[in-house]
């Protein structure tokens, strides 16, 4: 005698596939950024020195009022102006984006790296910098595809069990 509840029939349902494709959508998507814009650097780079001429505070006003209109959420993040010489070229000031924290200060000497040719794309060559993005875009990249392969799996089992 088997009894069929409302839960037990939910339960073998397989779940719709478009949660497995958008996380491997995503993985693959994650994964082509961390590749296109940090490994790029880190594999083909040139290296440069260069000096922190000026820091910009820039404040985003996302989030949401309180009650009283007080902004809350948001963020301060800070744009670091780098002034270097391109090997061969002229001198150059490049804007970077601090990440992972922020302990720079104006006239801090600085090594850049850049892809060949394109000296106005330089980034501080550092962990903060180059090294913590790059392994966080692995990270995820790798957690979404791993996930979404895994779903689809279990959903193709399910299918064919059921």
């Amino acid at each position: 005698m088997t009894v069929h509840t409302r839960w037990s029939s939910q339960a073998r349902r397989p779940m719709p596939a478009g949660i497995g494709w958008t996380l491997v959508v995503f993985g693959v998507f994650f994964l082509a950024v961390a590749i296109g814009k940090d490994a790029r650097r880190v594999v083909f780079g040139q290296y440069a020195e260069g000096e922190i001429t000026k820091i910009t505070e820039r404040s985003s006003s996302s989030g949401s009022s309180d009650k009283y209109g007080k902004r809350r959420g948001g963020g301060v993040s800070h744009i670091l102006t780098v002034r270097f010489t391109p090997e061969g070229g002229q001198p150059l000031d490049v804007d970077t984006l601090a990440t992972w924290g922020f302990t720079e200060k104006v006239g801090d000497r600085v090594r850049l790296i850049h892809l060949p040719g394109r000296p106005e794309d330089a980034e501080i060559y550092s962990t903060k910098q180059i090294w913590l993005p790059l392994a966080t875009g692995f990270t995820v990249s790798a957690l979404c595809l791993g996930g979404g392969i895994a779903l689809l799996r279990w959903r193709r089992r399910t299918l064919a069990s059921g």
